[in-house]
């Protein structure tokens, strides 16, 4: 037990498009609305927060795939705060069951609350996927 307790009601939407020839859309909103409180260092507050993401998948081409999409985070009444995120990815299928990726990320946090608490990450990830079957 982490002597915290977070209680919460939560509306969302999704949204899910596909094409064969064109690729993937996916989209989500949500609302939260509730309290978080913390009994070992006594904090607690209400919130309000709204999210919304996106990503778009767009069909394989010459062996090449890319996506890219964000989400967006804003959180109001005690907090005031806000976070975004984006990422951007690109891979090349080298073999049937093997391949090379890249992709790239950017974080967004800012703390309306406080001046000086804010924070950009930018983080640049590169892989070799392997496909095994047993």
């Amino acid at each position: 037990d982490i002597n915290s307790r977070a209680e919460y009601n939560v509306l969302s939407g999704e949204l899910n498009l596909s094409r064969p020839d064109k690729g993937r859309l996916t989209a989500t909103y949500s609302y939260f609305v509730g309290t978080y409180e913390n009994r070992s260092d006594n904090t607690s507050y209400e919130f309000a927060d709204h999210v919304i993401t996106g990503h778009i998948y767009p069909v394989e081409w010459r062996k090449v795939t890319v996506d890219f999409g964000g989400t967006w985070y804003r959180s109001k009444r005690d907090q005031d705060m806000e976070k975004m995120s984006g990422d951007f990815g690109l891979a090349y299928m080298l073999m049937p069951t093997l391949q090379i990726e890249g992709r790239y990320r950017v974080f967004n946090f800012d703390n309306f609350l406080v001046s000086n608490e804010y924070y950009t990450a930018n983080i640049f990830e590169f892989r070799l996927i392997k496909d095994v079957q047993f």
